[in-house]
């Protein structure tokens, strides 16, 4: 990773954790139910307390910063551009958003933690 990569990557992750100690309470409950290992349509995902994840954590090759806010999912990509998903439904094993665009991902909690 670049130095410049690295700071933006620094702010963002710092303005993400400042965010979530200032999240109303039902933000912080949908946050603490979605930590943990999900299996989507095509990828395993890792959701970190700190507000890091990561696809295919084995591989370890993509991730980015998470938060919820107002009810929304919002993912950014260490790359650089972030998602927004309204949040359907998410309890303990399931996790359910949907685009801008309609689409609906369905994600379900992996009975066992992936590899590090």
């Amino acid at each position: 990773m670049h130095h410049a990569q690295l700071k933006t990557y620094v702010a963002v992750s710092f303005l993400l954790f400042a965010s979530v100690c200032v999240a109303s309470p039902e933000d912080r409950r949908l946050s603490s139910l979605l930590v943990g290992e999900w299996q989507g349509g095509r990828h395993a995902e890792q959701y970190m307390t700190g507000g890091t994840w990561r696809f295919d954590p084995a591989e370890g090759t993509t991730h980015g910063t998470w938060r919820i806010a107002a009810g929304r999912f919002i993912k950014i990509w260490a790359t650089g551009p972030s998602e927004s998903y309204e949040i359907v439904s998410l309890d303990k094993g399931t996790f359910v958003i949907r685009g801008k665009d309609g689409i609906v991902y369905r994600h379900r909690r992996m009975a066992r933690p992936l590899s590090p």
